[in-house]
């Protein structure tokens, strides 16, 4: 299956990859700038597109008229193969930190989060870098506090110096994550510019962290009550230089199973998958059960933890 813009946005089939069926059904009436990606909502049964719009007050005649097509916006249709008519709703809307405007988000879902990797255009220079969005519905996005550049452009002189466009997923491969990027050594309104493409890889689920004090003093995570689904509790964290443990709670916070940080058997390395154990108790028998996670850790970082 293909997704393409031939002025409006078309669906086509191929059996092998190489012949393809072209205009079989257009899904978009008009044409959108920059690439899009479809994503399935299995919440809402739906398919769903993250684009800048361009359905509304887009006014080739009055600049003043298009400043929202800078706006993302979402829309969806519960049938992939019918025109989607409705109208979208924007959902990330530039701010007073941004210098900018938006460029272009592709969108993907892993670990029933929505991850966006948003186009940051600036106006002067013409330069655009890709920041980290994130979403649990596809409707509330957020942003890291400081707006850091997850793909920011190369020094002065580097291939990359001057635009950079990531991919619309991730490439798992081993303890990785791939994230492949296209990118220019110039401005957007330059002409004599070349494209190239580049390669950034990130520890598996590694995107988002919590960071311990950075003085060294004990920090403490402790969970929303949780309906545990069975299992070990596995987590994706970095002690190399310090350690974590886990203690369980109930939803007055008194430990469960004995399940202590004292009898915790300390994280004491950089793990994608570490197994946590305690000398005495297990998570067994807390299937179903509401339960908080807390986590007390020092000179570590902690990126995530599920059930296993």
């Amino acid at each position: 299956l293909m997704y393409y813009c031939d002025s409006g946005h078309y669906l086509a089939t191929s059996q092998d990859g190489y012949d393809w069926a072209l205009k079989q059904e257009k899904i978009i009436p008009n044409r959108v700038d920059c690439f899009m990606t479809l994503v399935h909502d299995e919440v809402r049964n739906e398919y769903c597109m993250f684009y800048r719009n361009k359905l509304i007050y887009h006014d080739s005649k009055d600049p003043l008229r298009q400043g929202n097509t800078r706006m993302m916006a979402r829309i969806a249709s519960t049938d992939l193969w019918t025109l989607w008519d409705g109208m979208p709703t924007t959902v990330l809307l530039p701010d007073e930190v941004d210098k900018g405007r938006f460029y272009n988000m592709p969108v993907f879902k892993e670990g029933g989060v929505y991850w966006g990797f948003l186009e940051q255009f600036n106006e002067d220079p013409e330069l655009i870098e890709v920041e980290l969005a994130f979403s649990r519905d596809g409707f509330d996005w957020e942003r890291l506090p400081s707006r850091p550049r997850m793909i920011p452009v190369g020094e002065a002189g580097t291939w990359d110096d001057g635009m950079t466009f990531a991919s619309d997923r991730v490439i798992e491969v081993g303890d990785e994550w791939w994230v492949y990027y296209s990118a220019y050594d110039g401005y957007h309104n330059e002409k004599n510019r070349t494209g190239q493409l580049g390669l950034v890889k990130f520890g598996k689920e590694r995107f988002v962290g919590i960071q311990s004090d950075p003085t060294g003093q004990k920090s403490y995570v402790i969970t929303r009550p949780l309906v545990w689904p069975g299992g070990d509790l596995v987590i994706n964290a970095d002690a190399a230089g310090g350690s974590m443990k886990v203690r369980v709670t109930d939803l007055d916070r008194e430990v469960v199973n004995g399940l202590t940080w004292e009898a915790c058997v300390p994280l004491k390395e950089d793990a994608i998958r570490h197994t946590v154990t305690w000398e005495e108790g297990t998570m067994a028998g807390l299937e179903g059960k509401l339960v908080r996670l807390e986590f007390v850790f020092e000179e570590a970082n902690l990126f995530a933890f599920l059930a296993e």
